[in-house]
């Protein structure tokens, strides 16, 4: 009882005592987790993405279609007849069951690639989760070796006399975020696509 009572009245007198400052609740919002996709809506949004609605697209540089795809990547995946010249021709020949089975060898063979890295998985770099799906698709964008440079510097290089130096010190920092020519980088990538089952 004595316990009760002494409780009672630290309480009134906290109360009594910080009465006159301001006091501010902060609620910490937990989102629930995001919905994972599957491989049909990764297709469909990485092909969105690539090109909106413009699937028969030609960019600058040559990579064509619904995925942007360099003709020497298809054709070290095994899909030799496909080119962009034919593509040019008659966008048929590249539909998107095709894409589609050339997406999944791309994402087996950078995922091949990227066997090393699986500890990356589930970590968070800027507050971005590093995921399967997401790192994949950051592969498309500016490829495995790329990917790899931002995994291994958690994004950050240090310039010294032009050379980039992968560092974990708090000497002046550049960000390595390699981004497409329309400015998409690898961190858009992996915030955009982290929550696929692919």
């Amino acid at each position: 009882m004595k316990k009760i009572v002494f409780t009672f009245i630290l309480t009134f007198l906290f109360v009594l005592c910080t009465a006159h400052i301001k006091t501010h609740i902060v609620f910490t919002l937990i989102s629930p987790a995001p919905l994972v996709k599957g491989f049909n809506h990764y297709f469909d949004d990485l092909g969105y993405r690539e090109t909106g609605e413009k699937p028969n697209t030609v960019n600058q540089i040559g990579c064509f279609a619904k995925h942007q795809w360099k003709e020497s990547t298809l054709h070290s995946l095994g899909f030799t007849w496909i080119t962009l010249k034919e593509f040019k021709r008659d966008p048929s020949s590249f539909d998107d069951e095709t894409q589609r089975l050339a997406l999944k060898f791309l994402n087996l063979a950078n995922a091949k690639m990227l066997k090393d890295f699986e500890p990356y998985i589930g970590t968070y770099i800027d507050g971005i989760p590093v995921t399967r799906s997401g790192l994949l698709a950051a592969s498309h964008l500016s490829g495995v070796s790329n990917v790899r440079k931002f995994l291994l510097t958690n994004g950050t290089y240090i310039i010294i006399e032009g050379w980039q130096i992968p560092i974990k010190t708090t000497a002046k920092k550049s960000k390595y975020n390699k981004k497409d020519m329309n400015g998409t980088s690898i961190k858009d990538y992996l915030r955009n696509f982290a929550y696929y089952e692919i």
